[in-house]
């Protein structure tokens, strides 16, 4: 995680989930990427089964390989089986 000093600047408003608060401590945690959607949530309606899309190679093990695809910040595997 980036610290907060680089995403937002003083005076700056955001809209956050309180996650927990310490008042002995005076800190209060809290989670600003809460309130987006899950991307996973429609991922069927953008990517139906049989859709062929882009990506690019980001990580290969003897089973698989791990790919980011080039129109959503979302990654996927292939299985070497696959790939024979």
């Amino acid at each position: 995680m980036k610290h907060p000093s680089k995403l937002v600047n003083v005076n700056d408003q955001v809209e956050c989930i309180v996650l927990n608060v310490l008042p002995q401590e005076r800190r209060i945690s809290l989670a600003c990427g809460k309130l987006a959607s899950n991307p996973w949530d429609s991922l069927h309606d953008k990517f139906p089964v049989g859709t062929q899309v882009e990506g690019r190679v980001r990580n290969m093990t003897d089973s698989a390989r791990l790919s980011r695809l080039k129109t959503a910040s979302m990654a996927g595997a292939r299985q070497q089986p696959e790939l024979d």
